[in-house]
């Protein structure tokens, strides 16, 4: 699977992720767009993760749920950072705020699914696979149509307080 790409800033190196199954060195910045775009190639990541996991014969539940868990406290953690400070900040673009949130509400409903722990290995593959499917098109919402509203705000003040609330989530779940 392709990785989300997106064109650094002039002002710093490429951004990665901290520690993410890819080995990326954390953002050198605090700038929010920079900060959200690493996340989403730590998703993606775990995303290809979780489909090689899909196909191999040898993996066992724990290695299943670990790794789901992983995702899901990424993807949530990355959720809440931008409804409660994100979408917030982006007063002209109330109505792809919203169907950002709808698609929130449709991501945080296949990640139970994706949990459920009854789920066969062929169901695991297909969830896994309907599951990327849906973020990567959420991903694109953002990073193609909300990400550009977000241009004329302090993206490094928005960037700090990010930082700041996802340490917070995450604190140190070894997430990424």
């Amino acid at each position: 699977m392709a990785e989300l790409q997106h064109p650094p800033s002039a002002s710093s190196p490429e951004v990665g992720g901290s520690g993410d199954a890819g080995g990326h060195p954390p953002p050198s910045t605090q700038d929010a767009l920079e900060l959200l775009f690493a996340d989403h190639r730590r998703i993606d990541a775990l995303l290809d993760d979780c489909a090689r996991l899909a196909v191999s014969a040898d993996h066992s539940e724990a290695d299943r749920s670990g790794l789901v868990a992983r995702l899901g406290a990424l993807v949530g953690a990355h959720a809440t950072m931008e409804h409660e400070l994100f979408y917030p900040a982006l007063h002209d673009a109330e109505r792809l705020v919203a169907e950002a949130e709808g698609e929130h509400l449709r991501i945080a409903q296949q990640l139970r699914e994706l949990s459920a722990p009854d789920l066969s290995a062929a169901d695991f593959g297909i969830r896994v696979a309907e599951f990327a499917t849906l973020l990567r098109e959420h991903v694109n919402l953002e990073e193609l149509r909300l990400f550009p509203a977000a241009l004329t705000l302090d993206l490094q003040a928005l960037g700090t307080r990010l930082a700041l609330r996802r340490g917070e989530l995450l604190g140190d779940q070894g997430v990424d």
